[in-house]
């Protein structure tokens, strides 16, 4: 019997032993899961964040697309207007000259009337 009972409580003194370190495992793992927690809700938050940083930027770049193709399009339009006074000034230019060079035959018309007229 005594043989029994010292069995026994070497048993027991092994389950408690081994309950302890259990129980110490288990705090362990319960602060790695606060801790794991802890970082998921961080993480979820920065995701969020992130998110609508995102969808800012997002909306940034089509507004920033809209003013570009609104900039390309008034560019392509100075650019006709441009041309259009290019044109406008090229045939200025050419009546100009034609002026000029009528205003010359004229002057040398003259001039060459003139001397016969003194001889």
């Amino acid at each position: 019997a005594e043989e029994a009972v010292s069995h026994l409580e070497s048993t027991a003194a092994v389950a408690r032993s081994r309950t302890l370190s259990l129980e110490g495992a288990l705090r362990v793992k319960e602060r790695e899961i606060e801790r794991l927690t802890r970082l998921s809700e961080t993480a979820k938050v920065a995701e969020a964040n992130m998110s609508a940083r995102l969808a800012r930027t997002e909306d940034t770049v089509r507004k920033l697309e809209g003013d570009l193709a609104a900039g390309r399009v008034r560019c392509a339009q100075l650019e006709s207007s441009v041309r259009s006074k290019e044109l406008g000034l090229d045939k200025l230019a050419k009546a100009l000259d034609a002026q000029r060079r009528e205003e010359h035959d004229v002057a040398l018309q003259a001039s060459r009337t003139d001397e016969a007229a003194r001889r």
